[in-house]
C-alpha cells in the first residue's frame, strides 16, 4: 500500500513542480521519485527527514499495538465468562496497523452483576473496562428498547478495533 505524500508549504510545491517529484510512504520506508537525476540535495533532505518520521510513527505504533495485544489477551478468558466468543478476526498491515476482532454472545445471557464485577475486578486493564462498558451500555439500550423491533435482534456483537487509536463498537443481529 502506498500513500503519496504532500505538503501545503509554497516552497515545498514549488520545488515539486520545478524537479517533478512525488514522494511515497510504503509501511515505514519512504521513496522519492523524480524525473531528473540530479535531485537537488534538499529534495534528499526531505525525503530523509519523512522517512525518519515513517519510522518513528511506526514504532510507535506497533509498541502501543503490542500493549493493546497483550491487554487483550487477557480479556478473552473474561469475555467468554459473559459468554461471548470470538466471531472474526482481522489484521490490517501498514504505517499505522490494525487488529479487528468481533465478540459475539447473547444479550440475554449477559448478567449486569457479572460485567460489573469484572470491571471492579480488572479496573486496571483500560481495555477491559471500555469493553464491558460498551457491553453494558448495550444491553441498557437494549432493554430500553423492549418493544421496538430491536428486541427481535437477540445477539450482541462487539466490534473491537485495536490501533492508534483503538475503537470499540457494539451492534444486535
Amino acid at each position: 500500500m502506498a500513500l503519496a505524500v504532500q505538503s501545503e508549504t509554497s516552497s515545498f510545491k514549488k520545488l515539486q513542480k520545478k524537479y517533478g517529484f512525488i514522494l511515497i510512504v510504503y509501511c515505514d520506508t519512504i521513496q522519492l521519485r523524480c524525473r531528473c537525476e540530479d535531485c537537488c540535495p534538499m529534495l534528499k533532505n526531505i525525503a530523509n527527514q519523512a522517512q525518519a518520521k515513517a519510522t518513528e510513527v511506526s514504532t510507535a505504533a506497533q509498541d502501543k499495538i503490542d500493549d493493546l495485544i497483550e491487554d487483550f489477551n487477557k480479556m478473552l478468558p473474561l469475555a467468554e465468562e459473559l459468554g461471548l466468543s470470538i466471531a472474526s478476526f482481522n489484521i490490517e498491515a501498514g504505517l499505522l496497523p490494525k487488529i479487528q476482532a468481533s465478540l459475539v454472545g447473547s444479550i440475554e445471557n449477559i448478567k449486569n452483576e457479572a460485567v460489573e464485577r469484572l470491571i471492579a475486578e480488572h479496573d486496571n486493564n483500560k481495555l477491559l473496562v471500555a469493553i464491558l462498558k460498551a457491553v453494558l451500555m448495550a444491553k441498557n439500550i437494549h432493554q430500553k428498547l423492549e418493544g421496538a423491533y430491536i428486541s427481535i435482534l437477540k445477539d450482541l456483537v462487539v466490534d473491537i478495533q485495536l490501533g492508534v487509536p483503538p475503537s470499540i463498537s457494539c451492534r444486535f443481529q
